[in-house]
């Protein structure tokens, strides 16, 4: 018995277009390239202490929405990280 494996090399991956916390400093909004499947892996690290993003949609499309645990106030600095 002879068994052939072939792989399929995919596309290039989606890439981030935009990340926006909306002006009222509770949401998080992230544009994707492509739709994407998976909602886990975010983290967040802000200037003015400890928070944390929570999904709230858009899991399958290109665009995810999540909660913040607090609000974010301006001028703050904010840095979006990803793990697998």
């Amino acid at each position: 018995m002879r068994i052939h494996v072939g792989i399929i090399a995919a596309a290039a991956p989606p890439t981030l277009v935009s990340a926006t916390i909306a002006s009222n400093g509770t949401t998080l909004t992230l544009v994707f390239s492509e739709a994407v499947t998976g909602r886990e892996g975010f983290s967040l690290t802000a200037s003015g202490g400890y928070v944390v993003p929570t999904y709230v949609s858009g899991d399958g499309s290109n665009t995810y929405a999540y909660s913040l645990s607090r609000t974010i106030e301006s001028g703050e600095t904010v840095t979006l990280d990803y793990t697998l």
